[in-house]
């Protein structure tokens, strides 16, 4: 492992582009800048938004970006010019032309974005506890759905302790709709709210799942986008059910430009490959971390339970030539660990015997992580925490620390 540390202000998201050559940093205030990977300069000022920028994120591109924050609006960036191209707000008509309420925009600060696809739609997620759906062309919101019971009670004022909603995570599904053995049955405040716009398309949504962790109850809940009108079809909860989600993720598919050039060793299809369709991995503020089958949600495939700093940031990926998982975790102490998970193996309690940890951040949280796949198999890591310090690690020795495996 091999951190370059790199010093910038204080900040509250970070993202890298798929090639690892540019990142852009949100920080307090309402700028966010794009920069050079290897240098570190600032290649964009990104000026628009008037409050805190919570969170950004690449479009697949890798030349557009998507930022959204407390002042409740999206934005679009264009990294060649450094233009707004489109931003989505609470501006939009509330009235559609047949007399039906519009979901129109966030009413409450956007805490995280996930891109559709190569991103023609777009799904965001507020403090109120809503998801929504964007057609980017249009700036429409197309769907307002709530997440949780308290999305849907009138408010006067917006708590600036509780959020009802955390975060986000969209996988493109081989199989929708899930056959789940624990059905969910509808909630009785569950109404999607559907605009009534012509020109508002979806595109790629028919294969999307996405997962919301929310506020209370340690729990995760899984939508199809394209059957949203039957609400949550999965839901996932920590065995403690108590405090938020932080960070929850699926796994990831390798780049396709990629896959061709690596060699995996011959699995058992019911174990890692089975997982990563089906996977689905959580953490809370409480330092709990577990997994589960989207299919069977009752009880976690796999939990840790004795680490105490808050979990920030997940991300799962496979590893060429091995039979297992990469999991890395990056917590609100300051550390980042990556472990070995073997789908095979990992069950109940089971504790992952041994570990890496990404030094170069001392008891600060950890705001960003990012990955970077290279054709030779290689896996660069990074990392930024809270202070502004952005940490590279081009080199993860885990062939030789899991090389029992």
């Amino acid at each position: 492992m091999l951190p370059l540390g790199f010093r910038l202000q204080p900040d509250w998201d970070t993202a890298l582009n798929p090639s690892g050559e540019h990142f852009i940093a949100s920080f307090t205030g309402s700028s966010v800048n794009l920069y050079e990977s290897e240098t570190c300069e600032v290649r964009r000022s990104l000026e628009g938004h008037v409050g805190d920028i919570l969170t950004c994120k690449f479009f697949p591109s890798g030349l557009v970006a998507l930022t959204g924050g407390s002042d409740m609006q999206l934005k679009i960036w264009c990294l060649i010019t450094g233009r707004c191209a489109a931003t989505l707000s609470s501006k939009s008509t509330e009235v559609g032309h047949d007399g039906k309420t519009e979901p129109g925009g966030h009413r409450a600060g956007i805490l995280d974005t996930a891109i559709v696809d190569r991103g023609r739609n777009i799904t965001s997620i507020d403090r109120l506890g809503w998801l929504r759906l964007w057609d980017v062309a249009t700036q429409t919101c197309i769907s307002a759905i709530p997440v949780t019971a308290g999305a849907v009670e009138t408010r006067t004022t917006v708590s600036s302790v509780l959020e009802e909603i955390t975060c986000l995570a969209i996988r493109k599904h081989p199989s929708l709709p899930i056959q789940t053995i624990d059905p969910i049955n509808p909630d009785s405040w569950y109404e999607v709210r559907e605009t009534s716009s012509t020109t508002a398309q979806e595109v790629a949504t028919s294969d999307a799942l996405v997962a919301v962790g929310t506020g209370t109850n340690a729990s995760v809940r899984l939508y199809e986008l394209a059957a949203r009108q039957k609400g949550c079809v999965a839901n996932c909860k920590l065995p403690s059910a108590n405090g938020s989600i932080e960070a929850c993720a699926f796994p990831e598919d390798l780049p396709i430009s990629f896959l061709k050039e690596m060699q995996f060793i011959d699995v058992p299809r019911s174990c890692v490959t089975s997982f990563t369709d089906y996977g689905l991995f959580a953490g809370s503020q409480h330092g709990e971390l577990a997994s589960w089958d989207i299919r069977q949600t009752k009880q976690p495939l796999w939990q840790l339970t004795h680490e105490k700093g808050a979990v920030k940031h997940i991300r799962i990926c496979r590893r060429p030539s091995s039979q297992y998982l990469l999991l890395i975790v990056s917590r609100n102490d300051g550390r980042t660990l990556v472990y070995p998970y073997d789908p095979a193996v990992a069950h109940g309690g089971t504790q992952m015997s041994t570990s890496l940890e990404l030094t170069g951040v001392n008891c600060e949280p950890i705001c960003g992580l990012s990955l970077v796949h290279k054709s030779s198999g290689e896996i660069n890591v990074w990392t930024s925490a809270r202070s502004g310090t952005i940490n590279r690690y081009t080199k993860l020795l885990d062939e030789i620390a899991f090389r029992n495996l």
